[in-house]
């Protein structure tokens, strides 16, 4: 009679088991690869809009004021607080250089910057508000005179400090960045 060989209930019991246990590590660190993924791509994003909208808000702001003819009377800051506010409005005489009765009347010369939902949005003249960041949970602008306390009258700004809050989530955590910088008006009347 002839021999048949083959596996035994135990070896296949014992090959499964270890087969279990290399497929589960291989599933943890396969999600935890993804969750550090997720985490990642979470903060980059909050991140990169913070960046970008202080960008784009700081070469608006330098440019809060400018007057090369030496026409205007209003360019600068318009609307300002002595609290940190979430809005902001500035002018300057940047495009032809013609101001009537030295108030810029050129809507392209004026620019707003305010919070709707959880998006910044700018104006640029007379078109609408246009999202320039989004996942930002708050902003607060702070304006300075030139011994560096804050100021309410737009004549004696200075200097302006931004606060920009952002925060997104990732499956079960919230990821939140801040990022805040003062930005010095060269175009501003010493």
């Amino acid at each position: 009679m002839k021999q048949e060989n083959g596996f035994s209930m135990t070896e296949l019991l014992v090959a499964m088991v270890i087969s279990g246990i290399v497929m589960t590590a291989i599933y943890s660190a396969y999600y935890s690869q993804q969750r550090s993924y997720e985490t990642t791509e979470a903060v980059s994003d909050i991140q990169q809009n913070l960046r970008a909208a202080m960008f784009i808000m700081e070469r608006d702001i330098r440019m809060a004021g400018f007057d090369p003819t030496g026409k205007a009377t209003i360019a600068g800051f318009h609307g300002v607080t002595s609290d940190a506010s979430s809005t902001l409005k500035i002018s300057w005489d940047g495009a032809d250089g013609s101001v009537p009765n030295k108030v810029i009347t050129d809507p392209s010369e004026y620019i707003e910057y305010k919070m709707e939902g959880n998006a910044l949005k700018r104006k640029a003249g007379a078109s609408g508000f246009l999202m320039i960041a989004n996942n930002i949970s708050g902003v607060s602008f702070t304006f300075l005179n030139a011994s560096g306390t804050t100021t309410s009258n737009p004549a004696f700004i200075r200097s302006v400090d931004i606060l920009l809050k952002a925060s997104r989530a990732s499956r079960s955590k919230v990821h939140e960045r801040d990022l805040n910088t003062r930005i010095y008006c060269r175009n501003m009347p010493l």
